[in-house]
């Protein structure tokens, strides 16, 4: 009986554990395109109504802040969508090997 116990069990959570990959696969480009959306609005809001809200005329210092936030943004997109195309895991090879080779070549 405990066999039979063992067995309906493990044939369960192999069926659940499944079943939720399966549901992460399908749910994972809407949670990416959620976030593009919130980021995108953030951006946007920033762009729209405080930068010109704390810099009302151009000035050396409204086009510092704008430079800066492209830069800013530009590394947080990056990041992002480096994050999201890296397979899970560990990396292929060592962050001391890749950091030597890529200054030694």
């Amino acid at each position: 009986m405990k066999i039979l116990w063992n067995s309906s069990v493990t044939r369960f959570s192999r069926v659940a554990l499944q079943m939720f990959d399966n549901v992460i696969w399908f749910t994972g480009p809407l949670f990416i395109a959620i976030a593009v959306v919130l980021i995108g609005g953030c951006v946007g809001f920033y762009f729209k109504a405080l930068l010109p809200y704390y810099f009302p005329d151009t000035t050396v210092g409204y086009f510092a802040i704008m430079v800066f936030s492209f830069w800013l943004l530009s590394n947080i997109v990056f990041n992002y969508f480096a994050c999201v195309f890296t397979p899970p895991g560990s990396p292929t090879t060592p962050p001391k090997v890749m950091i030597i080779s890529f200054f030694l070549s």
